[in-house]
């Protein structure tokens, strides 16, 4: 499926599940993208060189903690 064919099926969905349902499915996507976007900031600080994460004020053992903390914006 292409993303606006997926984008159209999900509205669809979306739109003719009520209530609770529809609330869980909103929050059930809310965290998919929070875990994306925490597993991208993972990949992102493991890469970085350890120069690089002390100039953070980080160490490795701080990445792990970092991305468990993050709140999305």
């Amino acid at each position: 499926m292409t993303t606006t064919t997926a984008n159209t099926f999900q509205s669809r969905v979306e739109s003719s599940v009520p209530g609770i349902a529809g609330s869980f499915l909103l929050a059930f996507r809310a965290a998919r993208a929070t875990r994306r976007e925490r597993a991208r900031l993972l990949a992102e600080l493991s890469q970085c060189s350890d120069r690089e994460l002390a100039d953070m004020n980080l160490s490795r053992a701080d990445i792990g903690h970092v991305v468990r903390s993050w709140q999305p914006t």
